[in-house]
C-alpha cells in the first residue's frame, strides 16, 4: 500500500494512490504539517481568486449545496471567505486557527466528532495532496460528503505529497479525468481542468438527488450504482425523503413499552446526528411518544401481524394527500443508518434481497404512486390473518401486475445477519444501513465488533457510539472466536 511502483512500471491504483512519507510515525507527520500550516497561512490568504473560482464551480454544478467543509484549511481566511460567499462553512486542519479546528481529514470518525456529520460539499484548496492515508479518508471521511467534492491540487513535484497524482498520470491529461472516479467511489466527474501547476476538478455523488438546475454530466447519463437489474428503469427524480419508524405495542409480546422507547430514542438520536430534520422523521405508534421534537402519530395498529406493522403504517401514509416527489423509507427499528444518503433510484417500490433472491421487508422505499401495491399487501394480510408480512410481500412484488414497478436495490441499504458475508460483499461501501438488534449478542458481534475479521465492517464507529448510549451493557469485544459460517 505504501510502496512506490517499480521504475518504468504502470502504477496500480492501490500501489500509487499513497506514497511513503519520510516520517517514521504519524505524530512526526502531524507535527510537521501543523508547523507548515502556521508558516504558510499568509500564502493561503493569497488564494482568494482560487477560492472564488471554486465557489463558482460549486454553485454551477451543485447549486443546492449549502454546508461546506474545508479540509486542510490552514487559515481562518479560507473559512471566512466561503462564509462571505454565502456558505455555512467550517474548516479543519492539523493546526487550529479559530474557526478552523484541529482534526485530520483522513479520519473524521476518530477525530473531532463535530465533523462526523453530513456536509453538502467537501473542499480542498491545495490540501488533498497532503492527506496522510487516502484509503482511510475514503472509508472514514468521504461518506460524510453528501453532494460534491471541489478540489484544487498542486501538480508540482513535492516529496511530502503522499497522494501520487503524478505517478497515476491522473492530473495533467484530461483524458485521464475519469480515473478520479476510481479514487472517489460513488462519485462522477463533473468538471476537470489542468494548467501547468494546478488541477481543478468537481466530483458529484452518484447516488445523490440531482439539483434541479445543475448542469448535466458530459454524457447525459447517470452512473450505475451496481444494483441488480430491474424490470423497470427508475425515473431520475428529485425526492424528499422521509424516515419512517413504527412501534406496535401488543399485549403478550416480548417487547414492553420501555423496549420500544429505547429503540426509538436510539433511532432518533442516530437520525438527527446524521442530519435528518425532526419533521422528516415519521414515527407511528399505538402509544403516546415524543422525543427531541419528534412526536408520534398514534394509530390503532394491527394485532395479528406484529412483524408487518410497518405495512399498515405505510398504507396510511400513502393514502394521505401530499407531494408526488416524497419518498417514504420504512425500516425496522433494528435497522440502522450508518451514513447520510438521499433516496436511491427506483421505480415505485425499492427493496433489497436477502443473500438469496427473496425480498427483505426490513428496509423498503415507497413512492406515493405505490399506494395500490401497499393496499394489496395489507388486504391479503388481513384476509389471511397472516402473522408475517414477507411471504405476502414477495407474492405481491413478484406478481405479473406489480413486478415491473418494483426495483431490486443494492444490499447496502439492508445488510442483515442471515447470509451476512454475501450481503456485505455485494454492498456498495461503506454500508449505508446495517440490520442487527443490539440485544442479540451474535448480531452485535458480527456487525459492530467484526466477529469474523472481514476487511469491511458493517457498522460505523459513529453508529456504535450512538447505540451504546442507549445500550451501555453491550460488550466491547468478541466473546470467543467465530467458527460458524457468517
Amino acid at each position: 500500500m505504501n510502496g512506490l511502483p517499480a521504475p518504468g512500471a504502470a502504477p496500480s491504483l492501490a500501489a500509487a494512490s499513497v506514497a511513503r512519507w519520510p516520517f517514521a510515525t504519524y505524530s512526526e507527520y502531524a507535527k510537521y504539517q501543523a508547523s507548515r500550516a502556521r508558516r504558510t497561512r499568509r500564502l493561503t490568504a493569497g488564494y482568494g481568486d482560487l477560492r472564488r473560482r471554486m465557489a463558482a464551480l460549486l454553485g454551477l454544478h451543485a447549486p443546492q449545496a449549502r454546508t461546506l467543509l474545508c479540509l486542510g484549511a490552514r487559515s481562518r481566511v479560507e473559512v471566512d471567505d466561503f462564509r462571505l460567499l454565502g456558505y455555512a462553512a467550517e474548516g479543519l486542519d492539523l493546526a487550529d486557527d479559530d474557526p478552523v479546528l484541529r482534526a485530520d481529514m483522513a479520519d473524521l470518525e476518530a477525530g473531532d466528532r463535530r465533523f462526523a456529520r453530513p456536509f453538502d460539499a467537501f473542499l480542498f484548496s491545495r490540501s488533498l495532496e497532503h492527506c496522510w492515508d487516502f484509503d482511510r479518508f475514503r472509508l472514514r471521511s468521504l461518506p460524510y460528503c453528501r453532494k460534491a467534492v471541489v478540489a484544487a491540487v498542486s501538480l508540482s513535484a513535492n516529496r511530502l505529497s503522499p497522494w501520487r497524482c503524478l505517478d497515476l498520470g491522473l492530473l495533467g491529461d484530461p483524458s485521464d479525468a475519469r480515473r478520479l472516479e476510481e479514487l472517489f467511489p460513488g462519485f462522477r466527474t463533473a468538471f476537470y481542468e489542468a494548467s501547468a501547476d494546478l488541477a481543478l476538478f468537481v466530483l458529484l455523488r452518484s447516488d445523490a438527488s440531482p439539483d434541479s438546475d445543475a448542469s448535466p454530466d458530459s454524457d447525459g447519463s447517470p452512473d450505475s450504482d451496481g444494483s441488480p437489474d430491474s424490470d423497470a428503469s427508475p425515473p431520475p427524480t428529485t425526492s424528499r425523503l422521509k424516515n419512517v419508524l413504527v412501534a406496535n405495542l401488543v399485549a403478550g409480546s416480548k417487547y414492553a413499552e420501555a423496549d420500544w422507547v429505547r429503540l426509538l430514542n436510539a433511532q432518533i438520536d442516530n437520525s438527527l446526528e446524521l442530519g435528518w430534520a425532526p419533521d422528516d422523521v415519521v414515527v407511528t405508534t399505538n402509544f403516546p411518544y415524543r422525543y427531541r421534537g419528534v412526536t408520534a402519530r398514534v394509530l390503532d395498529l394491527n394485532r395479528h401481524c406484529l412483524r408487518g406493522s410497518k405495512m399498515f403504517a405505510v398504507r396510511e401514509l400513502l393514502r394521505e394527500p401530499g407531494p408526488d416527489d416524497v419518498v417514504f423509507w420504512a425500516h425496522d427499528l433494528d435497522l440502522w443508518q450508518n451514513y447520510w444518503f438521499d433516496a436511491p433510484d427506483f421505480a415505485d417500490v425499492g427493496a433489497c434481497f436477502y443473500s438469496r433472491p427473496t425480498f427483505n421487508g426490513g428496509s423498503v422505499f415507497w413512492r406515493p404512486r405505490a399506494r395500490d401495491i401497499a393496499d394489496e399487501i395489507v388486504g391479503r394480510l388481513q384476509a389471511d390473518a397472516a402473522d408475517r408480512e414477507e411471504p405476502t410481500m414477495n407474492e405481491v412484488f413478484r406478481s405479473e401486475s406489480f413486478r415491473p414497478r418494483v426495483t431490486v436495490l443494492n444490499s447496502t441499504y439492508n445488510v442483515g445477519c442471515s447470509g451476512y458475508k454475501e450481503r456485505l460483499d455485494r454492498s456498495l461501501k461503506p454500508v449505508r444501513a446495517s440490520h442487527f438488534h443490539p440485544t442479540n449478542r451474535l448480531a452485535w458481534e458480527t456487525h459492530v465488533l467484526n466477529r469474523h475479521g472481514f476487511a469491511d465492517r458493517s457498522a460505523s464507529l459513529r453508529l456504535e457510539t450512538v447505540v451504546r448510549k442507549w445500550f451501555p451493557e453491550l460488550p466491547r469485544q468478541v466473546r470467543k472466536p467465530s467458527t460458524e459460517r457468517p
